[in-house]
């Protein structure tokens, strides 16, 4: 039973715990925006705002979150049927509770019952305002001194996850920005914990004395990932800040400068040394856009930073040090992997495809005699094809996009490989119709042309392990399709993570790995040995069910399906999977 109105004639930040409250004691209500707006006194739009500005999320988000919460938990400790659980948690049929509780969750209400553990919770929000004073000359080179301990909820922290909002205390308006979070970094699993501990805790006081600053040096390369043993942090200010930064480390010293446009002094603080470096003699050198130029978003445990990106010490730095080769290798390991996986698929592909798939012209009359039979399992996915923009992505020879075109599908094939390209046109010749046929880096299509372009995008056949970040791939479909456009994304099951089910011969690990791995093209088996040990490798990041669909809902679309396929190597478990969602 909900709460009596309270008689509020005026609306504050303060007051939003009260509205945090007020949605926790009745949860198991009919609430929307509206009735908690009439409740308060307050207009929809105002609360509706003002929520979304503070937490970050909508209220009905935050209403779902915790209902598909406690859901998962009433599940775990009770007998109580599914469906009487869909009506307590204001679900209208068991159906929509089961596809609101696998978006949130990964997996239906089903599996709870099996004994899969719940790993994802939404607790309720708290609000804390804490507001400090000026500067503290005091104390300030002890690692977490007092009064410094404690996050300010405006702090100048312009790098928080997804959303970036800068306050302007003298104007008092929030502007916001998007940047993406390049690197997540936990601390628990890093050797050198004491220099983690050290760098996030002076980072974290400067952010929250609103003192603009970035990681430098080589401790860019440290805050990255990498470590080494280290003794000092280098951290680079704006140059008009210099005062600003002596105060934030009670030091009294000199400054040093080096030319016209550098300055730098160390600071102690706790038992490192801080290395404060100040740029200028530049144009715009005293803006935060020329300070954080060059910058990668790290997250380290809860703390968002900028930090100077490894591309740029890579092509600045001394080239014969040993930080050097460090970051170079790395690089070559994960920024350039889809370089590796492009030679790999332009490694003898026409040749492999002739002998696998006869030549074009014996491909293109099975292609035209039963189109919708070589589409496969894929037919049902297609409302229509005749006059549809289709953009298929990592189209390969063009298996599944001259099918389409032959049921009058405009199809654009996005793919890596020249060998792919010659095949695939060749064979839409020989079927008379005509292909697009791009060869790119998907993540690399030309937005200006394509984007908002296209009906449908279309993958199948293992396309999503060959790029390591997933959001960043699926915003790029987002970006490809028009307004109510449809995605059809079919790939090998997650379950392919922890045994070899399709018989590839790629290594089983934890289904909940990270990991980046070598191996081999997928048609490598077809080669002779002694081929197939000269073959270049891919660099290979597989992903569980729940990173996939939630990473298809954080980048815009609404998930309207998800089909699992039997194994072709056993039909008891699954091998692939079909996922259909709409922009």
């Amino acid at each position: 039973m909900a709460s009596e109105p309270t008689n509020t004639n005026y609306f504050s930040l303060t007051m939003l715990q009260q509205v945090v409250d007020y949605m926790e004691q009745n949860l198991f209500e009919d609430l929307t925006p509206a009735v908690i707006a009439a409740h308060f006194f307050v207009s929809t739009s105002h609360l509706s705002s003002l929520f979304k500005i503070v937490f970050g999320i909508t209220i009905m988000e935050y209403i779902r979150n915790r209902r598909l919460t406690l859901a998962a938990q009433e599940l775990s400790s009770s007998d109580i049927p599914v469906i009487e659980l869909a009506y307590n948690f204001c679900y209208d049929t068991p159906e929509a509770f089961t596809k609101a509780f696998s978006r949130f969750h990964g997996f239906p209400p089903s599996f709870v019952r099996r004994g899969f553990p719940i790993t994802k919770t939404f607790l309720p929000l708290q609000v804390e305002i804490t507001v400090r004073g000026g500067w503290n000359t005091a104390g300030l080179t002890k690692c977490n001194p007092t009064g410094q301990d404690l996050p300010l909820p405006f702090s100048y922290n312009t790098f928080n996850k997804d959303r970036t909002f800068i306050f302007d205390f003298d104007k008092g308006e929030e502007k916001m920005e998007h940047r993406k979070i390049e690197y997540h970094i936990d601390t628990n699993t890093m050797q050198f914990r004491r220099e983690w501990h050290i760098l996030c805790s002076v980072a974290e006081s400067l952010l929250q004395n609103h003192i603009p600053f970035k990681i430098d040096g080589k401790t860019m390369i440290f805050a990255h990932g990498l470590e080494f043993p280290s003794n000092k942090i280098c951290l680079t200010f704006q140059w008009k800040d210099e005062d600003a930064a002596k105060c934030f480390f009670s030091y009294n010293g000199e400054v040093t400068h080096v030319g016209n446009g550098f300055k730098y002094f160390d600071a102690i603080y706790g038992t490192m040394t801080i290395r404060c470096m100040f740029y200028g003699g530049y144009p715009d050198a005293d803006t935060e856009e020329f300070l954080y130029k060059n910058t990668d978003l790290v997250q380290i445990d809860h703390l968002v930073v900028p930090v100077q990106s490894l591309e740029f010490y890579h092509e600045n730095a001394e080239k014969n040090s040993v930080y050097h080769k460090m970051v170079e290798e790395w690089l070559e390991k994960h920024n350039n992997y889809r370089i590796q996986n492009k030679r790999a698929w332009e490694y003898s592909a026409y040749d492999f495809w002739c002998r696998h798939n006869g030549t074009p012209s014996e491909r293109a009359k099975k292609d035209v005699e039963d189109p919708v039979g070589m589409l496969k399992k894929y037919a049902p996915y297609f409302d229509s094809c005749s006059g549809v923009r289709i953009a298929n992505i990592c189209g390969s020879c063009g298996k599944k996009a001259v099918p389409l075109a032959v049921l009058g599908a405009e199809v654009t094939v996005f793919d890596i490989s020249e060998d792919n390209r010659k095949y695939a046109l060749e064979t839409a010749a020989a079927a008379n119709v005509d292909i697009n046929y791009e060869v790119c880096d998907v993540l690399e299509i030309d937005t200006e042309k394509y984007g908002d372009h296209f009906d449908v995008v279309f993958m199948e056949g293992g396309i999503l392990h060959y790029f390591h970040d997933i959001d960043e791939f699926m915003h790029m479909m987002h970006t490809l399709l028009k307004p109510n456009g449809k995605m059809i994304c079919s790939d090998f099951h997650p379950f392919t993570k922890i045994s070899d089910i399709l018989h590839f011969e790629q290594p089983a690990m934890s289904y909940f790995s990270t990991e980046v791995f070598e191996g081999e093209m997928a048609h490598a088996r077809f080669f002779e040995e002694s081929v197939r040990k000269e073959m270049p490798k891919c660099l290979y990041r597989k992903y569980t069910i729940s990173e996939i669909i939630n990473s298809v809902i954080s980048c815009g679309f609404t998930l309207k399906q998800f089909d699992e396929h039997p194994a072709w190597t056993d039909d008891k478990i699954p091998g692939e999977f079909t996922l259909v969602a709409v922009k």
